[in-house]
C-alpha cells in the first residue's frame, strides 16, 4: 500500500495525473483488502482522506471538476466519519444515567425494520465494492436507500448511516467515472448528515 501510494505521488509530481489516479485507486483496493477500512480509527482515516484528496487534485489538473469535487467531499466524509470501538463506551456508560422517560417506548418499530433491511443492502453493497463490483453495488445501495421513505422518522443515527450508504454510492459512481451520479450521492449524503461538510 504504502508503495503504491509513493508511486502514486511521483507520477503526480511528473504531471502524469491519468497514471497517478489509477495508482491511488489501487492504492485504496489494497486498504480495502488488507482490511484497512474495517473499523476506522482516525489514523486510516487520514491516510484514505490523504489519497482521495490526491485524487481528486488529480481530477482538478485533469479538468475534470465534477470528479475532483466528488474525491473532496468524500475525502471530507471519510474523515470526518471514523469509527470509534464499543469498548470505548464501556467504562463510561453508567445506568443511572438512562432517563426512564427518554421516549424509547414511542419508537416506530416499523422504521426500525426498514433500517434494518437498509443496513443489510448496506453490508451487501460493500461485499460487492470490496469485490470490485462498483455498478451491483452502486444498485444495491439504492435499494437499500428506498427503505428511507420518511425522514422525519430518522433518528440522528439512523440519518448520519443513510449518509454513510450515500457516500458508499456516490464512491461507487466515482469509480465508474459518473461525476454527476457521483456529485449527486455526495449532496443527497451532506442533506442527511450536514456536519460532514
Amino acid at each position: 500500500m504504502l508503495l503504491t501510494k509513493k508511486e502514486a505521488n511521483r507520477l503526480f509530481e511528473r504531471g502524469d495525473f491519468e497514471a497517478a489516479v489509477a495508482k491511488y485507486e489501487k492504492s485504496l483496493e489494497q486498504m480495502r483488502g488488507t482490511g484497512f477500512f474495517a473499523g476506522l480509527d482516525r489514523e486510516n482515516a487520514e491516510e484514505i482522506a490523504y489519497i482521495l484528496s490526491k485524487k481528486a487534485e488529480c481530477y482538478q489538473k485533469l479538468g475534470q471538476k465534477k470528479l475532483a469535487d466528488a474525491c473532496k467531499r468524500e475525502a471530507t466524509f471519510v474523515s470526518s466519519n471514523t469509527c470509534v470501538p464499543d469498548s470505548a463506551f464501556a467504562a463510561d456508560s453508567d445506568s443511572s444515567d438512562i432517563d426512564p422517560d427518554d421516549g424509547l417506548d414511542l419508537v416506530d418499530t416499523n422504521n426500525i425494520e426498514l433500517m434494518s433491511e437498509m443496513l443489510l443492502a448496506k453490508q451487501e453493497g460493500n461485499k460487492l465494492f470490496a469485490g470490485g463490483h462498483f455498478a451491483a453495488a452502486a444498485s444495491r445501495y439504492a435499494q437499500g436507500l428506498k427503505q428511507v421513505k420518511d425522514r422525519s422518522l430518522l433518528s440522528p443515527s439512523d440519518a448520519e448511516e443513510v449518509a454513510k450508504v450515500l457516500s458508499n454510492k456516490a464512491e461507487c459512481h466515482l469509480r465508474l467515472e459518473q461525476a454527476d451520479l457521483a456529485e449527486a450521492a455526495s449532496q443527497e449524503a451532506l442533506s442527511y448528515d450536514s456536519k460532514n461538510w
